[in-house]
């Protein structure tokens, strides 16, 4: 049993080094500005434009990456419940099912419901619903943007793999959102 613990931990304090290690290279791979860590034991931090939208991935602080929509679109599509329901909008309820047990909450104005119902969701949040759903911690699509929050334990840090697979898909779902952002 100390093993197991011993190897995850170690398991775990490599990946950090790793991407303390390929985030600068990350950032020019994905055209994004990197801010160095402030201390030793942080990984940094990534931002700029990306597909017309505002992109920030912080792995130090709160593990998140967050694509800013330019405009505010009045929806509400989480991985978990919340009581609140923004005016103005309606039910939204995919026909794959298991987009409806994927995102718990659900709701968007009519013409972005039917534009989400157009498009291909299923194949849009399979990277979250399935290469890191243990990782997942929230993936939030509301009036901000599109944010992911994910746990890949202590010291905190996020792989350079799942962020160029992660961005990639959630600017892709913004797309669907704003269709014609600003660049």
């Amino acid at each position: 049993m100390f093993a197991g613990l011993a190897l995850g931990y170690f398991r775990r304090k490599s990946g950090h080094r790793k991407a303390q290690e390929d985030f600068p290279g990350l950032a020019k791979r994905l055209k994004l500005e990197y801010r160095a860590p402030r201390s030793r034991g942080e990984v940094g931090q990534l931002y700029g434009r990306t597909g017309g939208f505002q992109v920030f991935v912080d792995p130090d602080e709160q593990r998140k990456l967050i694509v800013r929509f330019n405009g505010a679109p009045n929806l509400d599509l989480r991985n978990y419940e919340t009581l609140r329901r923004p005016s103005g909008t309606v039910p939204f309820v995919a026909l794959d099912q298991s987009i409806n047990s994927f995102l718990k909450t659900r709701y968007a104005e009519p013409k972005l419901a039917e534009r989400l119902h157009d498009s291909d969701l299923a194949a849009l949040l399979a990277p979250f619903r399935e290469r890191y759903r243990r990782e997942l911690k929230e993936l939030n699509l509301t009036e901000h943007g599109v944010t992911c929050v994910l746990d890949f334990g202590y010291p905190r840090y996020l792989p350079a793999e799942a962020i160029e697979v992660l961005i990639p898909a959630m600017v892709a779902l913004a797309k669907v959102i704003e269709p014609k952002p600003s660049e």
